[in-house]
């Protein structure tokens, strides 16, 4: 037994040690999450600023910088990375550089279908957004139509059952109702453009 001894500490001696190093690399990982979430606060306020000057390429190269560092700071796909692609999309809209804008939106729903689910009013907002950019872009026409009517759709059943009706969620309304009738317009469906027109004005 006794010479088995010194294998058995040697044994417990790379436990401890591989711990150790274990714990070590959580440690950097806490770290890196500490600073990139320093980064996140220091940028937003420099992000707002730019656009409320419309400096969108600007913006643009920062608020890239944000995805990254949101990504880094949380688990990668969640809520708050979600809301950064969101605002880049917006950003590229305002550039009117739509296909970019749809790739970025799209990413945002993905996460948050796997996150919130599809019914969650984040996960409509990023619905309608994706498809309002497809419809600038000319693609998928069914798909373009699908998304915005489904947006629209889920939002009103939100309102209908009272869950919420705030301004935001009245204003949130209103773009969703405006993104379908310029849909219509541009394929010269002037009846249905009318009737969300309608609709929108009655909610």
């Amino acid at each position: 037994g006794s010479v088995l001894l010194p294998e058995a500490f040697k044994e417990a001696g790379k436990e401890a040690d591989s711990k150790e190093a274990d714990s070590k690399e959580a440690g950097k990982e806490a770290d890196s999450k500490d600073v990139a979430e320093k980064k996140v606060r220091e940028l937003q306020p420099i992000i707002v600023t730019m656009l409320k000057q419309c400096e969108w390429e600007e913006a643009c190269e920062q608020q890239c910088q944000m995805v990254r560092l949101t990504a880094e700071s949380e688990s990668g796909c969640d809520e708050v990375t979600a809301d950064a692609l969101d605002l880049l999309g917006l950003i590229h809209e305002s550039m009117l550089e739509w296909r970019k804008a749809s790739t970025i939106h799209r990413h945002a729903l993905g996460i948050r279908i796997s996150t919130l689910g599809s019914t969650h009013t984040n996960t409509i907002h990023s619905m309608a957004r994706l498809g309002a950019c497809l419809d600038q872009v000319d693609e998928t026409k069914g798909k373009t139509e699908c998304l915005l009517l489904a947006a629209n759709y889920l939002h009103e059943k939100y309102v209908w059952i009272g869950m919420n009706k705030n301004l935001h969620t009245r204003a949130s309304g209103l773009r969703l109702r405006s993104d379908l009738s310029t849909m219509y317009m541009r394929r010269g469906e002037h009846e249905k453009a009318a009737k969300a027109k309608i609709f929108s004005s009655s909610g």
